[in-house]
């Protein structure tokens, strides 16, 4: 009998109690941070990395370079480092701020930021949510969103990761589209799958020419099987090349990208191999090794992540049959930041698959029938609660401008933050991982 009632409805009232102290919380607690760190400190500078961009748009609107000259006149091998500093991505996103370029940094910027939360709400927060179950999920995301450590700096900085996150998020909304449309009366089903599964693969292939990390992606659909979505991203990241100038894309691939070899050498990126390097400098060198032990420690470290990231990708394999093209998508979302974060802000494509997760495990702590299953036992409903339990803490290290957060983490975990953001999120796709697969019978799309 107290099994039956453990896994028995929440009542309405006890549904809006839980609801509302949701909302209380996230808009006294979340929500305060990110308009201090996000907007308020920032009201009054434009931020040096926004500066950069606007000035690239600016110089490419004048039929100008927008690389620096003394890295396209110098060999890639003597300029090593060089580049730091300047506009270092794919002339892509230089492109897309031109329509900026009439305004003055400081109001560019304002736009650009406005523009990417509007687009950022429209995508992530679903409006179709009804009764508490809806408002449930609804705060849950609100609450991730807000407290997000990633996206406040994304904002502080107007960094360009908003791009590719919001168009992975389309590039998911794209593959969890029911296949049962007009489309698929003029042809059979595999046609209409596979239009869906390229136009997603064309959204990643664009996001990787914004900011070149997402192309860590590619190796999960090859591995995978998920042929279509992969020429997809070929055929978008080859378009966005093309359409930004090919003169332009060759000179950034071939002059200016080489001249950032030194990534092994930065010691404080928050990614799996820089944790690896820094393990291995504090092994105490041999004798004799001093001198050359610190490139010794970046070339064990960078071979052991190499490997490890074989390793993920052997776990993707042999898991190929147990998600939708969707949840895959979703799950490889992790890999760009983890295994090629530069800086704290890359985790804000990280933020995907934690705010679809938490959704799901919220219904299923809270509802008796998560995804139209019906819960048979108690069990379930307490076996939903603790992986939301283990997932949040998991992901507790995003929350670095949450200071309630932060201080007791730091006690706790007495380690730096890009330490504990790769930790976190690596635990964070295990466990997402976990729980996705229990909810997923076969790949379907």
């Amino acid at each position: 009998m107290s099994d039956i009632a453990a896994a028995a409805p929440l009542s309405e009232d006890r549904a809006k109690r839980l609801i509302r102290y949701l909302g209380i919380i996230v808009l006294l607690l979340v929500v305060p941070p990110f308009l201090k760190y996000g907007w308020w400190e920032t009201s009054d500078y434009i931020g040096g990395d926004f500066e950069i961009f606007h000035q690239a748009a600016r110089k490419l609107s004048e039929g100008k370079n927008p690389y620096p000259k003394r890295v396209l006149e110098t060999d890639p091998l003597e300029a090593i480092g060089q580049a730091w500093g300047n506009y270092i991505y794919p002339p892509l996103f230089a492109r897309l701020l031109v329509p900026l370029t009439s305004l003055d940094p400081f109001w560019a910027k304002k736009v650009y930021l406005l523009l990417c939360l509007g687009v950022l709400f429209w995508l992530l927060f679903p409006r179709d949510g009804t009764g508490y179950k809806g408002r449930a999920q609804l705060w849950g995301g609100y609450a991730l969103f807000f407290g997000w450590g990633p996206v406040i700096q994304t904002f502080r900085q107007g960094q360009s990761d908003f791009i590719p996150l919001f168009l992975a998020a389309v590039a998911i909304k794209v593959l969890s589209r029911p296949s049962g449309t007009a489309l698929e009366e003029v042809g059979p089903e595999d046609r209409w799958r596979n239009r869906r599964h390229g136009l997603a693969g064309i959204l990643i292939g664009v996001g990787a020419m914004i900011k070149l990390t997402p192309l860590l992606i590619f190796p999960v659909l090859i591995v995978t099987g998920l042929w279509t979505v992969a020429a997809g991203m070929v055929l978008g990241a080859v378009g966005a090349l093309l359409v930004s100038g090919p003169f332009l894309s060759w000179q950034y691939f071939t002059q200016v990208l080489p001249t950032m070899a030194d990534f092994a050498g930065m010691r404080r990126c928050p990614s799996v191999h820089i944790v690896l390097v820094r393990l291995f400098d504090s092994i105490p060198a041999p004798e004799g090794w001093e001198a050359v032990w610190h490139r010794v420690a970046e070339l064990a470290g960078v071979s052991l992540s190499c490997a490890l990231f074989a390793g993920v990708l052997i776990w993707f394999f042999r898991n190929r049959r147990t998600f939708s093209a969707a949840d895959t998508l979703l799950l490889a979302c992790f890999l760009p930041p983890l295994f090629a974060g530069e800086v704290e802000h890359h985790y804000a494509l990280a933020l995907l698959p934690a705010l679809e997760g938490v959704r799901r495990m919220i219904e299923s702590c809270a509802f008796p029938a998560p995804f139209g299953k019906p819960v048979s036992a108690s069990s379930d409903t307490r076996k939903a609660r603790l992986q939301l339990l283990l997932v949040t803490l998991a992901l507790l290290p995003n929350f670095y401008y949450w200071k309630a957060v932060k201080l007791p983490l730091q006690f706790i975990l007495p380690l730096d933050l890009a330490t504990l953001l790769v930790l976190g999120n690596g635990v964070g796709l295990v466990l997402l991982y976990r729980g996705l697969r229990q909810q997923t019978p076969c790949r379907c799309s």
